[in-house]
């Protein structure tokens, strides 16, 4: 290859580089593309667009930009103080709270005489009714609560954990998120390079999820703090029937004679003073105590004596309250201002690419459209880049044989075609990865404790739940309202920005081409910045995070709602009521989703940046 300098006429100035496997007439244009191993990749070329963006020409920041429309150099700043204060409202104000609601009304008959006597002993009337209509607030959460709590580490195991996880939280969920409002605004009304502007832009747009661990954290709670049972009568009476010696036992440990017969007889059995007290607390006793030692002899018969009527249901679940909502709305209201401001920070670049260094009057790289240069190539130009933009090839001139350049010819179509197979492939798998991780049970709650032990013995009821992310997102709306913001939010970010990201990087990747085209021929700028885009609203990274605190708060919340000694001895779990979540191995579908699509992501950007 020849190279040769020469002031090329001003009116249009071509850089030339390359053999000419990839031009028809010999030569590639800067812009378009570059291939061949005798190609001369000039370091300098690739920082075109960053000496453009770093031109004098631009002096105003985007706030007094000519692109800018006035509404929006009116509106930015103002929604961004607003959600300023949406930020520390949901800061503030509660965030959510735990709830106990109890809903029954049963009836317990005597009918049989077995029956009639053993309530007759007891002082209970033959005919029973009992009604029971509680919501009981267990306890409410702020954002400085759960830190407080973390930082504490009771009921943990350990205190390095749960205090890393304050410390991420206090600055992902209460430093981050005022601190990149404030960057914004200041990028706004004071940046003027554009390479500069560009860099701060990309790192509010990667770092801006990360405002939504709280949001994440709050939406696995409610999801899966969410225990209810079904409480029917005839279920109860026939639980009790077929699992009686472990009722028995039961009640044995957690109450004694003494105790059972003072209440009911509404006077202390310990040393009654009254003959007829003793008597009635003496028939008492020993009915109760033939129930500890031949439950299934003594109880059974009593027990097929009552007719039972009625039900309800009885829950224990988190509801979101106006914290959270605001602080839900902010971070979406963030990251869209994020978007928009990037979004004129192009058109001010692309206004200055068309009028500055390679404007009309003052030369221009020959290509149909200045797009095809990145400008998201980072470098630099040296100060003679002037002298490197007359750089050129002659065309149509090749000294090489016809041998010689058949071999370049076969060697760039085996790179393009290995290229093609391996870009193909990954984002296959991605796009597969990302469903799987989206579809299938990767998260399971578990529900520990000695009174689900026994509620689960004896009604049947079944606390272990599995969780697929679109499950997930469902259950967080099923209460309706404003929890529809929160399953949106959740949905958004977890389940539609993965799944449009990895079908566009699958589109890229298995579009139809024309022989001898290249990847980076299907890789334009507007391309990259729908991936750039959406990549906005992919947040599998910060719900890893999120889950990690979520393992370490839920079962220090569950474990202090009841709190009873006796707990312990009932089952080998000392506690009476705990929640875990888990993630299950599958969980590996969401870690291989996440690297592929980044991956791919990235080998889009970098076809795009060669383009």
């Amino acid at each position: 290859m020849n190279l040769e300098i020469a002031p090329p006429p001003e009116s249009n100035r071509q850089i030339y580089v390359g053999s000419g496997a990839e031009g028809g007439d010999g030569c590639d244009e800067v812009g378009q593309y570059i291939h061949g191993p005798h190609s001369l990749i000039l370091p300098e070329l690739s920082g075109v667009s960053s000496a453009l963006m770093s031109s004098p020409g631009q002096t105003k920041p985007l706030a007094f930009a000519t692109t800018t429309p006035l509404l929006i150099k009116l509106v930015l700043p103002i929604l961004i103080l607003s959600t300023h204060g949406l930020f520390l409202y949901g800061q503030i104000k509660p965030m959510w709270r735990l709830t106990q609601r109890v809903h029954v009304d049963v009836w317990a008959n005597a009918t049989s005489t077995e029956a009639r006597v053993a309530v007759d002993t007891l002082k209970i009337p033959h005919e029973n009714e009992y009604n029971l209509h509680q919501v009981k607030n267990i306890r409410t959460f702020t954002y400085a609560y759960a830190i407080q709590e973390l930082w504490k580490a009771k009921h943990m195991p350990g205190k390095l954990l749960p205090r890393i996880a304050a410390v991420l939280l206090g600055i992902f969920s209460g430093l981050w998120p005022h601190l990149k409002l404030v960057l914004l605004m200041l990028t706004w009304f004071l940046a003027k390079q554009p390479i500069r502007r560009k860099r701060i832009l990309n790192a509010l747009s990667v770092l801006g999820k990360w405002s939504l661990v709280d949001v994440l954290v709050v939406c696995v709670m409610v999801g899966v703090l969410n225990l209810q049972w079904e409480i029917r009568a005839e279920t109860i009476q026939q639980g009790v029937l077929d699992n009686l010696p472990i009722v028995a036992q039961g009640i044995s440990t957690l109450y004694n004679s003494q105790d059972i017969c003072s209440q009911a007889l509404h006077y202390s059995c310990q040393n009654p003073s009254k003959l007829k007290h003793k008597i009635q607390c003496h028939a008492c006793l020993t009915t109760v105590e033939t129930f500890f030692k031949y439950p299934l002899s003594s109880g059974k018969p009593i027990l097929k004596g009552f007719s039972t009527s009625g039900g309800g249901e009885a829950e224990l679940f988190v509801a979101g309250l106006n914290g959270i909502y605001s602080f839900c709305g902010a971070v979406i209201l963030s990251i869209l201002l994020s978007l928009v401001v990037d979004w004129y920070d192009h058109r001010a670049r692309d206004h200055e690419f068309n009028n500055t260094a390679f404007g009309p009057g003052r030369g221009r790289l020959n290509t149909e459209e200045h797009d095809s240069i990145a400008p998201e190539v980072s470098g630099t130009l040296s100060q003679d880049h002037e002298l490197l933009l007359s750089l050129t090839v002659p065309c149509g001139v090749d000294h090489r044989s016809d041998a010689d350049r058949e071999l370049d010819r076969q060697i760039l179509e085996s790179s393009r075609s290995r290229s093609r197979w391996i870009s193909t492939t990954a984002s296959t798998l991605t796009a597969f990865f990302i469903l799987a991780a989206v579809t299938s049970t990767t998260m399971q709650r578990m529900v520990n404790g000695a009174l689900p032990s026994l509620l689960h013995d004896i009604l049947g009821v079944e606390w272990t739940r599995s969780y697929s992310f679109l499950q997930l997102a469902k259950t967080l709306g099923a209460a309706g309202g404003w929890d529809w913001l929160l399953m949106g939010t959740f949905a958004l970010f977890i389940v539609v920005g993965p799944l449009i990201r990895s079908l566009l990087c699958f589109m890229v990747f298995n579009k139809k081409h024309e022989e001898g085209s290249s990847i980076r021929r299907r890789v334009g700028r507007k391309t990259l910045a729908a991936v750039e885009f959406i990549g906005a609203f992919c947040a599998w990274e910060v719900f890893v995070v999120a889950v990690l605190m979520v393992d370490l708060l839920m079962p220090a919340i569950t474990s202090t709602i009841i709190l009873d000694q006796r707990c312990s001895e009932l089952t080998n779990d000392s506690t009476c009521l705990e929640v875990k979540f888990e993630m299950l191995y599958t969980f590996g579908w969401v870690v291989m989703g996440g690297v592929f699509l980044v991956l791919v992501s990235q080998r889009i950007r970098l076809a795009h940046s060669v383009h």
